[in-house]
C-alpha cells in the first residue's frame, strides 16, 4: 500500500478539522437576566427553556445567562432592540406607550386561568396584533399573561363601589391608571418591591396584585383584606424578545426548532406556574385568617359598568394605532379565553 505524501496528508487533516469545526460551530445568545436565580419562573420555565434551545438545535444555539441584568429592568426592551444583549424578558407595561394594541392583555375581566390567558394572548397577537409592529427591532418568542390581579386593601374590605372613592391604589403599569380613575381611586405607580413600605407608611391604601406576588413578596400578613374579582381587576402581560438582527442570523431550520418550544407551548408552561403559585398564595391568605370576599351581585355589576370606559379607551387607542375592528378583537380574545378555560376544566 502506497503511503500518502506528507503535504497531502496534512492538507486532508486540515480540511477535516475545518469542516468538523464548522459543523460543530456554536452560536451563543446572551440572555439579560433580572429574575433571581431562585425565582420559580426562572427555575421552572426560563432555565429549562434555554437548555431546551440547545437540545432542539443539536447544540448549534446556546443561551448564555448573563450574571447580572444589562441596563435597568424597565429598559429591557431597549436593551434587546439595541443589541446590548440578545435576549431578555420584558414586562410590556414598563415600556409606556409602546404596546398600544398589546394593552388588550391588561384589561379587566379577561379570565381567571393564566394558562388560558397566556395561550389566548399568543393566538390573538399572531392573528391580529403582529401587524402593528409594536416589537420593532425585536422578535417576540413568547407573550403571556400573569395570574389575574385582585384588590388587596389595608384599611378595610371593599363592600361597594363607593369604597374605592379616594382610595390610594398602587398600580404596576400605566395601563392600570384608567382602571383606578374609573373606580374613583387615586393611582400611585410603583414597583411591586416597594409595596410593603408604601402600605406600612400609609402612602397607599391598596394594591392590585396577583395572589402569587402577595405570597412571594411576604405581604400576606401586612395586607389583611382581599377582594377577588372574577376575571381579574387588571392583568400584566410579559414577553421574551430577541434582537431582530440576531434572530435573522440564526438559520431558518434552527429558528423553526426554537419556535416549536416557544410561543404557545411556552405560554402553557408558564401559565401553569402562575396557576400553581396563585393557589399557594390563596392557601397562605386563608391560613393567615385574612378577609377574603368575592365581587358578586351588585358590586360586580357596578364594577363592570364603571370599567366599560376602560375597554372603550383601549378600543380607541388600538384603532388609532392601526388595529382594524378593535372591539371585535377584544370580544374574540375574551371568547378565546373562555373557551380555553372550559377546555382546561374538563
Amino acid at each position: 500500500m502506497r503511503s500518502i505524501p506528507y503535504f497531502l496528508s496534512a492538507s486532508i487533516a486540515a480540511f477535516v478539522l475545518a469542516t468538523t469545526s464548522f459543523a460543530l460551530a456554536e452560536t451563543t445568545i446572551r440572555y439579560s437576566n433580572w429574575l433571581p436565580t431562585a425565582h420559580p419562573f426562572h427555575k421552572r420555565v426560563i432555565l429549562p427553556w434555554t437548555n431546551e434551545i440547545s437540545q432542539v438545535t443539536n447544540g448549534r444555539i446556546n443561551v448564555e445567562i448573563l450574571p447580572k441584568v444589562v441596563g435597568s429592568v424597565p429598559g429591557q426592551f431597549d436593551v434587546a432592540r439595541d443589541g446590548l444583549a440578545d435576549l431578555t424578558l420584558i414586562v410590556n407595561g414598563y415600556s409606556a406607550g409602546r404596546f398600544k394594541g398589546g394593552e388588550i392583555f391588561e384589561l379587566p375581566f379577561l379570565g381567571d386561568n393564566p394558562i388560558a390567558l397566556s395561550v389566548a394572548a399568543w393566538r390573538i397577537y399572531n392573528k391580529h396584533l403582529a401587524k402593528l409592529n409594536e416589537y420593532a427591532g425585536t422578535v417576540p418568542l413568547a407573550i403571556w399573561v400573569t395570574g389575574p390581579n385582585q384588590v388587596h386593601t389595608k384599611p378595610g374590605s371593599i363592600k361597594s363601589l363607593s369604597d374605592f372613592k379616594g382610595l390610594k391604589i398602587r398600580v404596576a403599569t400605566t395601563s392600570w391608571i384608567p382602571i383606578v380613575n374609573a373606580l374613583g381611586g387615586v393611582p400611585v405607580q410603583k414597583p411591586v418591591s416597594q409595596v410593603y413600605e408604601l402600605m406600612s407608611t400609609g402612602v397607599v391604601d391598596a394594591t392590585f396584585m396577583g395572589l402569587a406576588d402577595l405570597k412571594a413578596f411576604n405581604l400576606v400578613d401586612s395586607i389583611p383584606n382581599t377582594l377577588m374579582v372574577p376575571g381579574g381587576i387588571a392583568n400584566v402581560s410579559v414577553s421574551i424578545v430577541i434582537n431582530e438582527d440576531r434572530w435573522k442570523s440564526i438559520s431558518a431550520a434552527d429558528r423553526e426548532a426554537i419556535r416549536t418550544i416557544s410561543g404557545e407551548a411556552f405560554g402553557r408552561k408558564i401559565g401553569q406556574v402562575y396557576y400553581d403559585l396563585d393557589a399557594i398564595g390563596m392557601k397562605a391568605v386563608k391560613a393567615a385568617g385574612n378577609d377574603v370576599s368575592i365581587a358578586e351581585g351588585k358590586l360586580l355589576a357596578d364594577l363592570k359598568v364603571a370599567l366599560k370606559s376602560v375597554d372603550r379607551s383601549w378600543i380607541a387607542k388600538a384603532t388609532k394605532a392601526g388595529l382594524s375592528d378593535a372591539e371585535a378583537v377584544l370580544a374574540e380574545f375574551r371568547a378565546e379565553v373562555s373557551a380555553l378555560e372550559k377546555e382546561l376544566a374538563k
